[in-house]
């Protein structure tokens, strides 16, 4: 046994000489857990995103064309040299977006943060 190496290294090399011998816990229960844990909450922003919409069509509510808005808000663009725009207003971070102060409290922006929200939790839930 001279020069080699005990504990977690030998019993790694055995495992990997030995494929049989792996016996790792998978977490399978854990994992179903989380996974419906995240259906729960997407399901319920789900509901949230409907009713925020139907309410902007309601109330013809210039959120109801959001994309286009967010564009007239200020650059969607990432901010690469400066924190303020062309406009000269300073811009708020919202995901990997950017948007003026003047739309930080519309219904605009907290319909795109429940949308970064939602991708956020989507990608934890399709990995």
């Amino acid at each position: 046994m001279s020069g080699q190496v005990m504990g977690w290294p030998l019993l790694a090399q055995a495992m990997a000489d030995v494929p049989a011998l792996e016996s790792f816990s998978r977490f399978r229960e854990l994992n179903i857990r989380s996974l419906l844990y995240y259906h729960v909450q997407l399901h319920h922003l789900q509901d949230e995103l409907r009713t925020m919409e139907q309410r902007a069509l309601h109330k013809q509510d210039p959120a109801t064309n959001w994309a286009e808005d967010l564009v007239k808000c200020d650059d969607p663009m990432p901010v690469l040299e400066s924190p303020t725009s062309a406009t000269g207003r300073k811009k708020v971070s919202i995901g990997s977006l950017n948007v003026g102060n003047d739309c930080k409290d519309s219904e605009l922006y907290r319909h795109w943060q429940l949308i970064v929200k939602i991708r956020d939790i989507l990608e934890k839930y399709s990995t």
